[in-house]
Formats: C-alpha cells, structure tokens, sequence
C-alpha cells in the first residue's frame, strides 16, 4: 500500500526548510510570527514530521560560537509582545527627525 503525502505538508515542509536555511545564514526573509504560522499548520496536519524534531545548524561564516551570559532555555515559541509590535511599527523614513520617545 503507498502512502501520498498531502501535497500542503510538502509545500511546508519545503517553506520550512528554506526558512531555516535562510535564518541561519543570516537573511531571512519573513518574520519570527510568520515562520511559527508554517511550523503550526505543519505541526497540526503531520505531528509526527521529522522537520518538527531537527534543530537548525549554525552558519559556516568562521565566527566562533559564543556562551551567552543568561543561560537559555528551550521554549516551544520564544515570541513576545514587543516583537509583534516591532513588527506592525511603521517605520521612520531616511533624513525624518526620528520621533522623541519622551512624547509618548
């Protein structure tokens, strides 16, 4: 008997992977909410998918791997509210006066 694999968890699987590649190296290219959204529909139609048990590599750009001084934890989504907000601020256009924070 084959097993098809629905074809939107390839589609994630791949999205996922590109994600990944392009975070650890760097550029990536959607944000941390937007990456958790595919992690979540993947999570929900394929729970068991071995991408949803790998962890991502390091870059191979030479810089030595450095000890962080407060130790991390493992969390299943480290996304906060000020991150949304960082997200969704509009952004200062180039040669505007940047906004006086003491104003809010």
């Amino acid at each position: 008997m084959s097993l098809k694999k629905n074809p939107r968890v390839a589609e994630l699987e791949c999205a996922i992977k590109r994600h990944q590649d392009l975070y650890y190296n760097g550029q990536p290219e959607i944000s941390d909410a937007d990456f958790d959204a595919l992690w979540d529909e993947l999570k929900a139609l394929d729970p068991v998918n071995p991408i949803l048990a790998k962890v991502g590599a390091d870059a191979l750009d030479g810089w030595p791997k450095a000890k962080p001084l407060i130790p991390l934890t493992a969390q299943a989504r480290a996304f906060y509210e000020l991150e949304k907000l960082w997200f969704q601020a509009p952004a200062t256009p180039v040669g505007a006066p940047a906004p006086d924070a003491a104003q809010h």
